[in-house]
């Protein structure tokens, strides 16, 4: 299943030397997330839970999601606040990354970027 995982240019550039990130809550496609949005389909579900992330994350000024592959066991490790979003203690490392979505602006669509291109993806935010 796939997370997201909201973050700050600098929180990428530590999190791509250390390859590892330490995280107080992640964006989960969950049954209650499911429910909400009226869906069963993962890949519907793990939209809304992108969608929740993005949101969060231009709420809180931050240009960047990770999109990370999790094990379903995760979620049962975590408490879920809110449909999709699961608090609690997690960690992950660069070999989970997917991919990196750069949030430009609030009208245009997210600009995606391989797991590979850190770095590239890096350059494009400003500040």
């Amino acid at each position: 299943m796939r997370g997201y995982l909201p973050m700050t240019k600098a929180d990428l550039a530590a999190f791509s030397v250390s390859a590892r990130a330490d995280l107080a809550a992640i964006y989960l496609p969950t049954n209650l997330l499911a429910e909400e949005y009226g869906v069963t389909e993962l890949e519907d579900i793990e939209y809304g839970a992108l969608e929740i992330a993005r949101e969060v994350a231009e709420q809180s000024h931050l240009p960047i999601i990770v999109a990370v592959e999790i094990d379903d066991s995760l979620v049962a490790r975590g408490t879920e606040q809110r449909a999709g979003v699961i608090d609690g203690e997690f960690s992950i490392s660069m070999d989970d990354v997917v991919a990196f979505y750069l949030i430009k602006d609030h009208d245009e669509e997210l600009e995606w970027y391989d797991a590979s291109e850190s770095a590239l993806c890096l350059d494009q935010i400003a500040g």
